[in-house]
């Protein structure tokens, strides 16, 4: 009997050290995860300081009406930012902001006094579903006018855009997309880059019309019926002119769709190290002003 108790005992000991290695390998993941969480969030609070100084460098460094090759150059070379005291910085890198359709332009009650923009939208929407082959492209359009209402449901539960008109966001967009996946089963609905082709992010105001001379190569080829092979041999981002008088084109059938010199809006990426973390940085500058400002975590 003496045996057997102290196995028993022995069996309890083990069981409790057992218990305790498992509790100790929580605490310590919920350790890790609140380092993780303070380490985000202090390099956000490093990253928003720089905002002020982003903003007064891209303003210093751009006139209300940048010339086309001060644009290009910013397009093309990486920019060094540093706060004030110049102890962090980071190099962003910038795109144009007003070289796809706006997304909103899908819904006509946003400007039904001016139906040809809903109409170039749809047509481009049309011809991308019909590229894809997406099995259901009225209940996808249906599902991106209801975000941009603020009235999308996800999956009929959660109404993560209710109250947020025309705030939908390439996040939102991404989880939209996915809802339709599961929805209408259909996996062709990643076929499609929407992004080479739609403006997704929410811009207040809306612009009303896009930059012409540095529109995104898949844009350039739907509007003008160019051969996309032949678009991006030939076309250079800044050189619509050049390239549409190559192919004997001369674009006035969109006068009305473009601005004519090229807006001080622009899209940035920074990559920087903060403590022990790579973190990825991105904002639009629109006019002298950040939005969309968000951070993430590489």
């Amino acid at each position: 009997m003496l045996r057997k108790r102290r196995g028993v005992t022995l069996l309890v000991t083990l069981a409790i050290i057992a218990a305790m290695l498992g509790l100790v390998g929580i605490l310590f993941g919920y350790l890790q995860q609140a380092r993780s969480q303070a380490s985000f969030k202090a390099a956000y609070i490093q990253a928003d300081l720089l905002r002020e100084d982003i903003t007064s460098f891209l303003k210093g460094s751009l006139k209300p009406n940048p010339s086309q090759q001060t644009l290009q150059l910013f397009y093309s070379t990486p920019l060094p930012i540093y706060e004030e005291k110049g102890e962090f910085g980071m190099t962003a890198h910038c795109s144009a902001l007003f070289n796809r359709i706006p997304l909103v332009w899908l819904d006509g009650k946003w400007d039904p006094k001016h139906p040809r923009r809903s109409i170039l939208a749809r047509k481009l929407f049309d011809r991308l579903s019909q590229q894809a082959e997406l099995k259901e492209p009225e209940r996808l359009l249906a599902m991106i006018l209801s975000a941009l209402r603020g009235k999308t449901t996800r999956f009929g539960i959660d109404r993560w855009l209710q109250g947020k008109k025309d705030k939908i966001s390439l996040h939102t967009f991404h989880r939209l997309l996915e809802d339709y996946r599961f929805a209408a089963d259909d996996p062709n609905v990643y076929k499609v880059e929407w992004e080479d082709y739609f403006l997704v992010e929410a811009i207040d105001p809306v612009p009303e019309k896009i930059d012409r001379e540095f529109l995104t190569p898949p844009l350039v080829a739907y509007l003008f019926d160019q051969d996309p092979a032949l678009v991006k041999e030939e076309y250079r981002s800044g050189n619509l002119s050049e390239f549409l008088a190559s192919v004997g084109e001369d674009g006035e059938r969109y006068a009305w769709l473009f601005e004519k010199n090229s807006p001080a809006a622009m899209e940035c990426e920074a990559i920087y190290q903060f403590r022990e973390g790579t973190y990825r940085l991105k904002f639009d500058y629109i006019a002298g002003r950040i939005e969309n400002f968000a951070l993430f975590r590489e």
